[in-house]
This record gives C-alpha cells, sequence and structure tokens, in this order.
C-alpha cells in the first residue's frame, strides 16, 4: 500500500510539474508588443527671459539688442522715419509686423515682446501689432538649423483685463505640421503658421543696416507684385450684401454697416504663396444715417499701409487677417474687431474664413 500510495504521489507531483513548465512556456511566447511612433511629435515651445537693451539710438534708427541664454546677436530696428523694424538674427534680416508708434509707446511696445524657445534653440518672437480696441499679435517663427522665417498671428477680442492677462501669463506654443496652439493663461488659439519664401536676398548698401562688426548682412523681404486673383468671399454667400471681391489688382468690400460703407481695395499678391495684400482705395459709397457712429474722409485714410491679408486655401476657402484702415489725422485703426462687418457678421469669432461665392 505504502508503494503504491508513493508512486500515486510522485505521479502528480509530476504532472504538476509538467502543468507548470507548459504555462510558464506559454508566457514566455507571448510576443512584446512594439510601440512605434506613428505620427510627428509636436515641438513644443516656452516662454524664455528675454532682456530687452537698446544700443544704438538716432533721430532716425532705435536697435535693440534682444538677449537671451538660448542664443546670441538678435537684434531689432526700429526705424522711426518709415516707421516699420527689422528683426536680425544669424546674418538674416526681416520686416516684421511689430508696432511702436500706432496708439503705444515704443517702449511700451518693445515690453510687451514674448520670446518662445523649443529644444532645438528654434525661436518664435510675438510682437505687438495691433494695440487698440483689438490686439493683435504676429508670431514669428525663426528655424534656426534652416534659417528659414514663417509666420501668422493671433488675436485678443478686448475685454477688462485682457491686456493684463498677456502681460502676466507665460506663453507655450505646441505646434505640429505647420499647425499651432498658443496658451497664454486661460486664453487658447490655433492657428497655422506661412512659409515666408520666395524672398529676395540683397547685399546692396541701400538695404543694409550698420551692425557692430561692420559685415555686410542679408535681408530678408517680402515683394508684392501685380495680382492675378479673381474671386467672391463671403462668411454666408447667401447673404448678398457682405461680401469681398477681387479682380486682379482692384476689390470691393463690405466695410460697416451702421453707415452702409463700402470701399475699394487695391490688391497686390506677396511674395509668400496664396497670400493676397489689400489696401484702401477710396470710398465706394456710404450713407450718414447716424452722425454718432464712424465715416470715412477719404483723404485722412492711408493708401500705403495694408488693411488684411487673404490667404488661399486648398478648399477654396480663404482666410481674412484683418488689419484695420489707418486713419492718419487721428494717429489710429479704425474698423477694427467687431467695427468691421464681416467680423461682426461671423460672431465675433478669429480667424476669419470666408466661403468662395460661385
Amino acid at each position: 500500500m505504502n508503494s503504491k500510495y508513493l508512486l500515486k504521489n510522485v505521479l502528480s507531483l509530476l504532472f504538476l510539474l509538467i502543468i507548470g513548465i507548459n504555462i510558464t512556456s506559454c508566457k514566455k511566447e507571448v510576443p512584446k508588443i512594439d510601440i512605434k511612433k506613428t505620427g510627428t511629435v509636436s515641438n513644443i515651445y516656452s516662454e524664455v527671459k528675454i532682456e530687452k537693451v537698446k544700443i544704438k539710438e538716432n533721430s532716425e534708427n532705435i536697435t535693440y539688442e534682444l538677449k537671451t541664454s538660448e542664443m546670441k546677436n538678435i537684434f531689432l530696428t526700429l526705424d522711426l522715419e518709415k516707421e516699420t523694424s527689422i528683426l536680425e538674427i544669424d546674418s538674416q534680416k526681416i520686416n516684421t509686423d511689430f508696432n511702436f508708434s500706432y496708439d503705444i509707446a515704443a517702449k511700451d511696445a518693445i515690453d510687451e515682446i514674448k520670446l518662445l524657445a523649443n529644444d532645438k534653440n528654434n525661436l518664435i518672437f510675438l510682437f505687438p501689432s495691433i494695440t487698440e480696441e483689438y490686439l493683435t499679435f504676429q508670431i514669428l517663427k525663426y528655424d534656426q538649423l534652416k534659417k528659414t522665417f514663417s509666420d501668422s498671428h493671433f488675436y485678443f477680442e478686448t475685454h477688462e483685463d485682457i491686456h493684463q492677462l498677456y502681460v502676466d501669463s507665460k506663453a507655450t506654443l505646441s505646434e505640429q505640421n505647420s499647425s499651432y496652439l498658443l496658451e497664454i493663461g486661460s486664453y487658447q488659439f490655433k492657428g497655422n503658421f506661412q512659409p515666408i519664401d520666395n524672398t529676395t536676398q540683397k547685399n546692396s548698401s541701400a538695404h543694409l543696416i550698420n551692425s557692430n562688426n561692420n559685415r555686410n548682412k542679408t535681408i530678408i523681404e517680402t515683394k508684392t507684385y501685380p495680382s492675378d486673383l479673381k474671386g467672391m468671399w463671403a462668411v454666408i454667400c447667401q447673404n448678398e450684401l457682405t461680401e469681398l471681391s477681387v479682380n486682379k489688382n482692384e476689390g470691393f468690400l463690405s466695410l460697416y454697416d451702421f453707415n452702409a460703407i463700402y470701399i475699394n481695395l487695391k490688391v497686390e499678391r506677396s511674395s509668400n504663396k496664396n497670400e493676397y495684400l489689400l489696401k484702401y482705395a477710396s470710398v465706394s459709397s456710404q450713407e450718414n444715417y447716424y452722425k454718432e457712429y464712424l465715416k470715412i474722409v477719404d483723404e485722412e485714410i492711408s493708401k500705403d499701409k495694408v488693411i488684411g491679408k487673404l490667404i488661399l486655401q486648398k478648399n477654396g476657402k480663404a482666410e481674412l487677417q484683418w488689419i484695420g484702415l489707418y486713419n492718419m489725422k487721428k494717429q489710429k485703426l479704425e474698423f477694427v474687431g467687431n467695427d468691421f462687418l464681416l467680423i461682426k457678421e461671423n460672431g465675433g469669432k478669429l480667424p476669419l474664413i470666408l466661403e468662395p461665392c460661385h
């Protein structure tokens, strides 16, 4: 009996051992999951400390050095006569939309510049371009490796403390395939970078700014060309009273509803692909329904300032980056925010995307 009992126990142990080996083998044969990246990882830009030091000033120009721990030799030169500004990085120079004279003091405008950087030391500058009523900023991106620029604009609708929100809050930006999400405190804005391509590089001394070492620099400028664009766009095409129409170098725009103002445009093609610049040409028609509301006095409105950019999209739609009309007498932008009819019709929402009307 004892030998049978012993044999039975041995067989039971062998059976359990075999089962254990099989379970262990099965576990070893389970393939490990190989996690692969299927898309481009977003570039994350964070705001960095920037010191703005005035290094040159005369009756014509003021030059600031923008000092950071991430990169050296960044200069911003303000042309006081032309009211334009040029950013210089890595011996590359580019005109910016930086506003340092309309409704803001130069020092205050300089103080509002923010700088963001990613781990590759690519840079993003936030330049104020409209400062009254409707805060608008140019986002200028610089790729250090490729030495190329691209840009976009983001907008604040004015409310009581929006300016303080911008000043007090850190900015971050995440980018993927030229699309970006900008966050400043509780504020978020989605947009797309447009490459600044087909630029003309010039070494002529007429286009140079003196630097500390007097070396020749290269200026990257956005040239304009005669427009070849034809079409009509609107927020809602069925509403035939509000439209933007372009016929090559001329255009027509619904501007303001209270006094039924319509204006004629001058249209130029930018060197940037699918981008067209709009300028004020003249009043097409306006009424005098309300004396307390906006009207246009033709000779007071600048015919040289860009009032908006029309950027065509692949689906036939167009993004209108509206700036406003510059009143030379009042020295301020007018017809901005909801005072511009297309933005008002769009419920004040930005970006302003127009649909093609056939």
